[in-house]
């Protein structure tokens, strides 16, 4: 007869897809991560954990594999983030897309998804002192709408919207803008 070594790797990947056979989740799950720590760098298995997650509906959780298996494996990053996005889209969690992607270096990636993207408008005009009129234009994502302010407040939905060029004639401006997405997701206020 053969001896079942109880503490290899093969003895807890086996357990853990006869765990996720049966449909115990997170049975599967303990085995996944007695194996991750075995075995650090099996992108298989951090795949594996991350599927046992989401059908234990602990997003957050296969999320955060996910999020490691394209940090530390860049070939795999489109494809995980991709999962990533699925996540969040299927949980119509448009801040979490947002920054997700804030958060990601990778270009192709970001570009993809780029309709998501919630980044701050930017000012055509630098602050300072001025000695004629500016326009000062603001530029964003064009899936949302641009918000402003010009007495230094917080703007928000209920601000001036930008349309055209703001032209500041004489006096004194505090600028401030916003971007909101279609899906309602705000950027940081820039000023």
């Amino acid at each position: 007869s053969t001896m079942v070594n109880k503490h290899n790797l093969d003895y807890y990947i086996s357990s853990a897809e006869d765990c996720v056979a049966e449909k115990d989740y997170e049975g599967a799950i303990k085995f996944y991560e007695k194996a991750i720590a075995k075995s650090p760098d099996d992108i298989k298995i951090k795949y594996a954990v991350s599927e046992c997650y989401l059908a234990a509906g602990q997003d957050n959780n296969a999320v955060f594999v996910l999020k490691e298996i394209a940090t530390e494996n860049p070939s795999f990053s489109n494809d995980a983030y991709e999962k990533m996005f699925n996540i969040y889209y299927e949980n119509k969690d448009w801040k979490g897309i947002n920054d997700l992607l804030l958060d990601c270096d990778n270009e192709q990636i970001v570009s993809k998804f780029n309709e998501y993207l919630c980044r701050a408008p930017e000012f055509s005009v630098k602050g300072g002192e001025y000695d004629e009129a500016q326009t000062l234009e603001l530029s964003a994502s064009p899936y949302g709408f641009v918000y402003y302010t010009t007495d230094g407040t917080d703007p928000d939905e209920n601000s001036f919207l930008y349309t055209d060029p703001i032209l500041l004639e004489s006096g004194e401006y505090e600028i401030k803008a916003v971007f909101i997405s279609e899906n309602n997701v705000k950027s940081e206020i820039i000023s």
